[in-house]
This record gives structure tokens, sequence and C-alpha cells, in this order.
């Protein structure tokens, strides 16, 4: 019996598909366009499923919890949907903040450095 490990099966799928796809490029183009066009959020709702664990209405019942816009900043969406903020060691969905806040002011803290974040701009007279 032949058993591959997670990544022999992610080679030979990889040069499986680099020898299928300029063969079949049309059709799988083709094949995409009809999926987005009978479902345009599909992708969408199956990446957050995976990704974050939680479904599209979840995901419209925290947007509208939130009246629609980011929970740090309180501005509504830009041109992209609010992110799902998560803990990326536990994967718990926490918030929908905008891509900004997501990525810098929630992105790139922990609870320590928010902490003395906090306590430089209260040393500091704010």
């Amino acid at each position: 019996m032949n058993v591959m490990t997670k990544l022999q099966k992610k080679k030979y799928q990889k040069k499986y598909f680099k020898q299928y796809y300029p063969k079949h490029r049309q059709k799988i183009i083709l094949a995409s366009r009809i999926q987005i066009e009978k479902d345009p959020n599909g992708r969408w709702r199956n990446h957050i499923k995976r990704l974050y664990g939680i479904t599209t209405e979840q995901y419209m019942e925290m947007f509208r919890l939130q009246n629609g816009v980011c929970a740090i900043c309180h501005q509504p969406p830009g041109i992209f949907r609010l992110a799902v903020d998560h803990n990326h060691e536990t994967g718990n969905f926490r918030c929908l903040a905008c891509f900004r806040c997501n990525k810098f002011r929630i992105g790139i803290n922990t609870v320590e450095t928010a902490k003395r974040v906090l306590d430089m701009l209260l040393s500091n007279g704010g």
C-alpha cells in the first residue's frame, strides 16, 4: 500500500497541475467564471468557513452588532469587506476590523505591547 505524506501529495498535485493546466486552460477559466456568476460570494463564504470557522450568517450578525463599522476606528468599510480578526493561537474569532486596523493596529500588537503603549501614553500626558 502506497501512502503519501502531505508534502508528497502536495508536490504530486503541483506537478500534475503544471501539466494539466496548459492543456485545459480555457475549460478551467470558463468553469471558474460560470461558478462565480452562479455564486459570487461562494469563494468568500468557503474562505471564512475554512479559515475562521464562521458562516456568512455569523459574519453578518457581527457586522450588524458593530453597526456596519470597524470595531477599532468605527469607520465603515471602504472597497473591501471588514476583515475577520482572530486569535492566531486559539483561532477564536474576535471582531470585524478594517484592513488598516486589522493589519497595523491589532496585527502588530499583543496584550503586552498594547499595555506598554497605554502605559507610555498615560505617563507622557496622553
